[in-house]
């Protein structure tokens, strides 16, 4: 790793030291550069999985809702049903009711009239 940073520089005009001196900027400029950019990838990468874990939270919210929902759904549909029934129960009571009715009416004037024809006689 260390042949991969050394940075040579070839040129014959220039002096040794300064080949040196410039090689080492170059290389301290890549190492500067490459030590940013895996601190900003670990950032990147921290954030990344920070959302994911935030994102599965939500998930599990949403489904934990979805139950809730479901058992209310559940329960208003059997409550609906019993509304239902009762509500079906109640018009054979009525028309019962009203029927019975309609007898005792048509047995009064039935009554009502034999008296009359009783009397007449």
């Amino acid at each position: 790793m260390r042949e991969k940073i050394r940075v040579s520089i070839e040129c014959p005009d220039l002096p040794e030291q300064l080949k040196e001196s410039a090689g080492n900027l170059v290389a301290s400029l890549w190492r500067q550069a490459q030590e940013a950019a895996q601190a900003n990838f670990t950032a990147q990468l921290a954030e990344g999985n920070k959302n994911g874990v935030q994102s599965l939270q939500e998930l599990e919210n949403a489904k934990k809702e979805k139950v809730d929902i479901e058992v209310k759904l559940s329960s208003t549909q059997a409550q609906l049903e019993i509304a239902f029934h009762r509500g079906v129960e109640s018009d054979k009571i009525h028309a019962v009711d009203i029927s019975t009715l309609v007898c005792k009416s048509i047995t009064a004037k039935i009554v009502r009239s034999l008296v009359r024809d009783f009397q007449m006689k």
